[in-house]
């Protein structure tokens, strides 16, 4: 598990050595030339990131621009409004010299390193200060699970991080409805890696409108007949502990999202536990059931990567 740290530099190609000292100091760097463009990349979802580490001179909006400090102002303003809690430091080249002296009381309140003096220092200073951060310590408390969801896209991590931060300031009183039918697509995108493995059949996926059937797929990795498309697996890959906690999931997930016809009752049934039983603790219970289930998904996945013999078990009923 590393730490991830934004880096906006529009000479960072030249530093090959920090970034690999950055390396061996578990931090992995993901550059921006541009500062909207490192900015933007925090937007997205500002709890994934551990520290950024800012250029004093550099580009703000494009490299059309001459390189000056408004690209700096720029990342400092904005990240006081997204996020002023994220670590962040200067790390520039010229700021230690004497003209620049004037410049440096304007950045008074800003930690500043030297580029070639201060490497090794920066590295330390960054991760003392992530160390700080709850998200950090979060991501690292359950690193593999997110381990896991790294090879997921992006806004399972961001679902998953904003559940744990829920569970860690005990807020019950918070709008949990949101997230169940997050849950239930990180799911079906575990359903989609599946069959792209050959674990999961075709038939389970529309070839209408690309949409996985959950259900199908839930019984079809349970080595359950699936009537409706009249296919099954003579490989049980779900374990019963898996099987029962991704169909309660599905259940469950379900009836908190689902408006049709065929899930009124369940719908409704839903709804009114939510109205008796006002707290997360649904939530919560289902999302360490969902740890459970990626990260044997993730095991089981690599033990079983041989597509042409996981579709060998795949047999019409």
């Amino acid at each position: 598990m590393k730490y991830n740290v934004i880096w906006i530099d529009d000479e960072y190609k030249k530093q090959e050595a920090f970034i690999e000292s950055a390396s061996l100091a578990g931090i992995s760097l993901i550059p921006f030339e541009i500062n909207k463009d490192g900015i933007d990349k925090i937007k997205e979802n500002p709890n994934a990131w551990d520290a950024i580490i800012l250029d004093a001179k550099g580009y703000k909006l494009s490299k059309d621009e001459k390189p000056s400090l408004n690209g700096l102002n720029y990342s400092i303003k904005q990240l006081e409004f997204i996020d002023p809690s994220l670590p962040r430091c200067i790390f520039t080249g010229y700021l230690d010299k004497k003209e620049y002296e004037s410049t440096k009381e304007f950045l008074d309140d800003e930690a500043i390193f030297t580029k070639g003096k201060d490497n090794d220092i920066v590295l330390s200073y960054l991760k003392s200060e992530a160390n700080r951060r709850l998200s950090t310590q979060l991501r690292f408390e359950h690193s593999e699970v997110f381990e896991v969801l790294d090879n997921y896209s992006s806004s399972c991590q961001k679902v998953v991080l904003e559940i744990l931060l829920q569970m860690k300031q005990s807020n019950i009183s918070f709008n949990d409805d949101i997230y169940f039918t997050p849950i239930r697509l990180i799911i079906e995108e575990l359903f989609r890696k599946a069959n792209k493995l050959g674990i999961l059949h075709d038939k389970c996926i529309s070839k209408n409108n690309g949409r996985v059937n959950l259900t199908y797929s839930s019984h079809f990795l349970a080595g359950n007949n699936v009537d409706n498309i009249w296919v099954r697996s003579t490989k049980t890959h779900f374990p019963k502990l898996i099987a029962n906690s991704v169909k309660s999931i599905l259940h469950t997930t379900g009836a908190a999202s689902h408006t049709s016809n065929d899930e009124t009752n369940r719908n409704i049934d839903f709804q009114q536990y939510k109205r008796e039983v006002k707290t997360p603790y649904l939530l919560f219970s289902l999302t360490y059931s969902l740890f459970d289930v990626l990260i044997w998904f993730e095991k089981y996945s690599k033990e079983n990567s041989d597509i042409e013999t996981n579709k060998s078990f795949w047999k019409d009923i």
